[in-house]
């Protein structure tokens, strides 16, 4: 099953109740590009517990599908959140309707097949903002289970699940270079939205966008701007950000014509919304975990309550 069709939002949407400090005890100090965890956030008691595991899947194996969530499942970290299974259905009402029949899920929902699984996964914090439980988690990989089961923990904040890379504000990495510069001009916007400056030379981006989030780092924005960002999806036709179908892209790029260049802004804009984009992070956690070990990731991520890996880049 392509890591592409199925897409598990684990997105640890979390100021984590079982591991968040009160607001006083985060750092409250801040430079010009900052976003600090001593915010006010939604009443806690309007937080669900647990955590929220959303799949982004299109028409592949339902049977894939609940396997593999019975392996993510398997990991006890997981499991002790007691997670709830949102399903969102891309494929049609012929998948829809076999995926209510195994009814291995919480919730399942169809919705149309747009911006590949990062409109998903918007869509779902946005309907869930209020109340986003402990943690949340975007990914489908058999490779990511690994670095779930050795670094997650009360503390993470951010953590990409996939591939981590250095990106530029246009989109480009080091992880295909063949790519050339450029691409993905409205990454650079984005990142100006999320943290209030205009964009450094380079961060780091979970290429993939396959994460995992608290619900601290989720609520560094507002509803409204992930409100914004999943609109964008739907615009028609004739809208000028859509002139010729060059949705948000670059013309001299030549990434594929065929790509749903949004979905890909959007996978690499999360550090940004997430305020995790200290290039240190994409140095020390450039490899997938290929081997059941990966305790030598343990920088991996940007953790809550005075992490040193705070998430700032420089400009």
């Amino acid at each position: 099953m392509a890591a592409r069709e199925v897409a598990a939002l684990t997105f640890l949407a979390a100021v984590c109740l079982l591991c968040a400090a009160p607001a006083a005890a985060w750092s409250s100090s801040t430079t010009a590009h900052r976003h600090s965890l001593a915010f006010t956030a939604p009443e806690a008691a309007s937080h669900a517990p647990g955590m929220h595991i959303v799949i982004s899947m299109y028409q592949e194996d339902i049977m894939q599908v609940q396997q593999y969530l019975q392996r993510l499942l398997s990991i006890h970290s997981v499991a002790a959140t007691r997670p709830r299974i949102f399903l969102y259905v891309k494929g049609g009402p012929e998948f829809f309707a076999r995926a209510r029949e195994l009814s291995f899920a919480h919730e399942i929902h169809e919705v149309p097949n747009i911006g590949r699984e990062q409109e998903t996964y918007l869509r779902h914090v946005v309907a869930h903002y209020e109340r986003l439980p402990q943690h949340a988690l975007p990914n489908y990989e058999e490779n990511m289970l690994s670095r779930l089961q050795t670094l997650f923990g009360p503390r993470t904040g951010a953590m990409g699940l996939g591939l981590t890379a250095v990106c530029t504000c246009e989109g480009h990495s080091q992880l295909w270079p063949e790519w050339g510069a450029g691409g993905f001009i409205r990454l650079r916007e984005v990142w100006a939205l999320a943290q209030g400056t205009l964009c450094p030379h380079e961060f780091a981006c979970f290429h993939n966008g396959f994460l995992v989030a608290s619900r601290a780092r989720l609520h560094l924005q507002t509803k409204k701007l992930y409100e914004y960002l999943l609109g964008l999806f739907t615009t028609s036709a004739d809208h000028p950000l859509r002139v010729n179908e060059f949705l948000y892209k670059h013309h001299t790029s030549n990434i594929p014509e065929e790509w749903p260049t949004f979905g890909h802004v959007m996978e690499r804009s999360w550090n940004a919304l997430l305020n995790c984009t200290d290039v240190n992070i994409a140095y020390s956690c450039s490899a997938v975990c290929e081997q059941e070990d990966c305790t030598g990731l343990e920088h991996c991520q940007c953790l809550d309550e005075g992490s040193p890996h705070d998430g700032v880049a420089p400009i």
